[in-house]
């Protein structure tokens, strides 16, 4: 789940999560974990994620990565999407 997931990151027993897609509900409470524990979560184009935006119940508008600041920042722009 994406819970599981950005809690696992928090934690430190994954180095990041990849989110494709999700609603503000599926992240909120392991977002809050994540960032009391030093992490943040951006869009793949590196915007930070607000999940104020996302409260009238729209999908995430691009994929996230979570994680600790240097671990995200290296990953933004080295991931991309392919069209199928």
């Amino acid at each position: 789940s994406i819970g599981a997931s950005l809690i696992y990151t928090a934690r430190g027993a994954a180095t990041a999560a990849f989110i494709p897609k999700a609603y503000a509900w599926d992240l909120a409470a392991g977002a809050l974990i994540l960032q009391q524990a030093g992490g943040e979560l951006r869009y793949l184009s590196g915007r930070g994620v607000d999940l104020e935006e996302l409260l009238d119940g729209r999908l995430t508008p691009e994929p996230i990565l979570a994680g600790e600041r240097g671990v995200v920042e290296g990953l933004v722009g080295k991931i991309s999407l392919r069209d199928y």
